[in-house]
């Protein structure tokens, strides 16, 4: 017996001692359309779009998720609260032509992918977040994606990035991460070698007076900002609330007079908790 069919069996089991105790006190599981099944899809003959607008569709009240294998290649919009998996190796690509993902009023996860070659004019070359939607990016790698604001990343809703790289990225303003009044959470993540033509190589956040922007246990290192630009890690911008924990801003550089090789700060509360900003060019934090 596999173990797939051993799983199966043993959900089969719980299912029906479970609708046995709800029979005997009366109730009822069943309400409406049936629970969408949860589905493993191979790009190398599936087709991931239309498997996200199945699952979306048919949900009934559940957040389904599906395990992504192979390379899949297209621009996948995803509009419901789904949950998207990687077998080992999966690749979501946009061919250069388009971001990756782009999530408008969901709530999202996606894990253990490899998100890449997306090129958006305006905004998020490899995944762009709404204002009603929020993404937890986990196990995954957002790299040689292109876009005016966010190369990697762009945000204006809620961001956590856990145990991810973003790099290789690039972008007029924050190549890696672009935050426009979102609430960014980034733990245990490496942000590097991302290029901003103008400011923010690695991140910007910028806020209108909600924004946030929080590194824990992560590093920000190799970004670089353009001629002209500021915050060759970080620029920090709007009065966004900036705060490091345990997390280590080094051998970043500004190119530009304004310098902040490592953290740009034009306005707001900077709180760096053992948190080193060092080695970095032509200097490490201005007005931290």
């Amino acid at each position: 017996m596999s173990l797939r069919t051993a799983f199966i069996g043993q959900i089969q089991r719980a299912l029906t001692t479970v609708t046995a105790a709800a029979s005997l006190a009366g109730l009822s599981l069943v309400s409406g359309a049936p629970a969408y099944a949860d589905a493993v899809v191979n790009c190398g003959s599936g087709d991931l779009q239309a498997a996200i607008d199945t699952a979306v569709e048919n949900a009934a009240g559940t957040t389904p998720t599906l395990t992504v294998s192979g390379f899949c290649e297209g621009n996948f919009a995803i509009t419901g609260d789904l949950n998207i998996q990687g077998a080992p190796g999966a690749v979501l690509d946009a061919g250069h032509a388009g971001a990756v993902v782009t999530i408008t009023g969901a709530k999202v996860r996606l894990s253990n992918l490899i998100i890449r070659n997306g090129a958006n004019e305006q905004h998020g070359g490899g995944i762009n977040v709404d204002d009603r939607s929020s993404l937890t990016l986990t196990a995954s790698r957002v790299t040689g994606n292109s876009a005016t604001e966010g190369g990697g990343i762009y945000d204006e809703g809620f961001l956590t990035i856990k145990s991810s790289l973003i790099t290789g990225n690039n972008a007029t303003y924050g190549g890696g991460i672009y935050s426009n009044d979102g609430l960014v959470d980034v733990s245990n993540s490496h942000i590097a070698r991302n290029q901003a033509g103008v400011s923010g190589g690695g991140i910007v956040s910028s806020s209108a007076g909600s924004g946030t922007l929080t590194l824990t246990s992560s590093v920000v290192s190799g970004n670089t900002s353009g001629a002209g630009g500021v915050g060759g890690g970080i620029y920090n911008t709007g009065g966004s609330p900036l705060t490091l924990n345990y997390t280590l801003v080094a051998l970043n550089r500004a190119k530009g007079d304004g310098g902040g090789g490592g953290v740009y700060n034009s306005s707001g509360p900077v709180t760096l908790n053992s948190s080193p900003v060092v080695a970095n060019i032509p200097n490490n934090c201005f007005n931290c």
